[in-house]
């Protein structure tokens, strides 16, 4: 997925071949601490991983939820907290009415679960 190509022509802002700017764990660029980055547009690279989280929805918003809370820390003062990820499955729809995917490391019944059709459809409408 490539970032807005904008993206690579900012001045002075790390950035991959993509356009998406590279951040710390705080979603902040690694060059200035006043721009954050997230979804399509960042690119971090999570200690002990080899690749950046992949631009998915789950990702996305994920990151909104962590930006919404430490927003307001950073403006009151307060140490930004890291981005953690939890990775909740993924689904691959295949026309209107059928749905592959996987719940999770864990899933339901421990070890992952791999689910299809309308079940998959329900489940993932409930992670989020």
């Amino acid at each position: 997925m490539a970032a807005p190509a904008f993206l690579h022509e900012l001045d002075g802002l790390e950035s991959q071949r993509n356009a998406q700017l590279v951040v710390r764990p705080t979603l902040q660029t690694t060059r200035d601490d006043a721009i954050f980055a997230m979804g399509d547009c960042a690119a971090l690279t999570l200690p002990g991983q080899e690749r950046p989280l992949g631009a998915t929805a789950q990702v996305a918003q994920q990151q909104a939820k962590h930006l919404a809370r430490a927003i307001p820390a950073l403006l009151e003062g307060r140490p930004l907290p890291e981005f953690s990820y939890q990775h909740r499955g993924a689904l691959v729809a295949i026309g209107h009415y059928n749905a592959f995917g996987s719940l999770g490391r864990r899933g339901l019944l421990g070890g992952g679960t791999f689910i299809q059709g309308r079940i998959a459809q329900i489940s993932y409408a409930s992670l989020y």
